[in-house]
């Protein structure tokens, strides 16, 4: 009876060994024939290297100047046409360019077999090289438009992105490494059949991280916030200051870092300050109880016109509200047109000290708590 520790694993199957004995193999054989071709023949050697490598200078200088041209000055093309070739001619690998230089050179001369085969196999690698480089840009592009066309800034977009690419990356260089591992005879459907268990037992054990991951994305393309926020959530608040794949940083007022999961951070009921339209102010003020009610008829109407004396203040409603024990109530609530609290605060000091002054002059005090005692002589 067989041991089951003994049966190939779909790993072992997808012989990496042979791929890696090629290049090896190659380089060595490269090296070899270009000592050989420069002792026989000197001066015909050394201008033909010279050749392959100059057409590959030509043609890294020629990207250079592309992105000089499509360029245009110091600032970066960000959208139209001219974006995307910027974007392909920046992704493009100068490495490549070198050796597809010397490619294009050696289908018009005869060079050492050796030679040919390390051109061969360094063409293909940097292409593979270059191939997921581009086709990461392209993706990237085209999630970048979507976006934007779905009405997100500039700042939202560049959050995205930020998420996303560490996703695009690992399947853009997964999927371009399995594909040149094929190339060059590997088997690549044991590989992956290999690469999914190990993906399963990986994912099991890392539910909290992609929990998270999905959080972020979530955090992404909802935005119930973005970088420079400034949330509350439970008892904390903060400005958002990093959005990462695992968690999230807040910049609490006090000044320390808070580092929160992105799955928690979204378990929690998020107040987004930045969010806000209108900032709503409601205060409570007390007189006492021997104010004449025609002074108590007009206290409401002197509200009114010290909030609509600020600039950046809609007034809605003040009401005498109650009759509590010790004072007549009346309750104020207006808008203040803006979110941030500071020039809040200033409006809403200047019509406190407006309205201690105005009942000053009308000789109408404020309540405290008071209590009469009423003493009862017996006859």
């Amino acid at each position: 009876m067989s041991n089951i520790s003994d049966s190939p694993t779909p790993l072992d199957q997808a012989d990496l060994s042979a791929p890696i004995k090629t290049v090896q193999d190659t380089a060595a054989d490269f090296s070899t024939d270009i000592v050989k071709w420069v002792d026989q023949s000197n001066e015909h050697a050394i201008l033909m290297l010279c050749a392959l490598v100059g057409a590959g200078i030509v043609l890294a200088l020629l990207r250079f100047g592309l992105l000089r041209l499509i360029k245009r000055g110091k600032e970066l093309p960000r959208r139209g046409l001219r974006a995307v070739a910027y974007r392909l001619v920046k992704n493009t690998s100068v490495m490549f360019l070198l050796v597809l230089g010397s490619w294009i050179i050696e289908q018009y001369v005869k060079l050492p077999k050796g030679v040919v085969n390390g051109i061969d196999l360094a063409l293909m690698l940097t292409g593979f090289f270059q191939a997921g480089l581009l086709a990461r840009a392209i993706i990237l592009m085209l999630i970048e438009h979507r976006l934007i066309r779905g009405g997100m800034s500039d700042l939202p977009v560049h959050n995205a992105l930020g998420v996303l690419g560490w996703l695009v990356n690992l399947v853009v260089w997964s999927v371009t490494l399995l594909l040149l591992l094929d190339n060059m005879g590997v088997n690549v459907n044991a590989l992956v059949a290999g690469l999914g268990i190990g993906g399963l037992a990986l994912g099991l054990a890392a539910q909290g991280i992609i929990s998270d991951l999905f959080s972020a994305l979530s955090i992404v393309f909802d935005r119930p916030f973005v970088r420079g926020d400034f949330v509350t959530f439970g008892d904390k608040q903060g400005t958002v200051d990093h959005i990462g794949l695992k968690t999230s940083r807040i910049r609490a007022l006090t000044g320390e870092m808070i580092v929160v999961s992105n799955n928690k951070l979204l378990g929690e009921i998020i107040h987004n300050h930045q969010m806000m339209l209108e900032r709503r102010m409601i205060f409570t003020i007390g007189v006492t109880y021997d104010t004449p009610p025609d002074q108590l008829e007009a206290i409401p109407g002197l509200i009114r016109e010290l909030v609509q004396a600020q600039n950046l203040c809609r007034f809605d409603r003040a009401h005498m509200v109650r009759l509590a024990d010790s004072s007549i109530d009346f309750e104020t609530v207006y808008y203040f047109k803006g979110r941030e609290y500071a020039p809040a605060l200033d409006a809403h000091q200047a019509i406190l000290l407006g309205l201690m002054r105005a009942l000053a002059e009308r000789k109408v005090q404020f309540a405290y708590p008071t209590q009469t005692l009423y003493l009862a002589r017996s006859k």
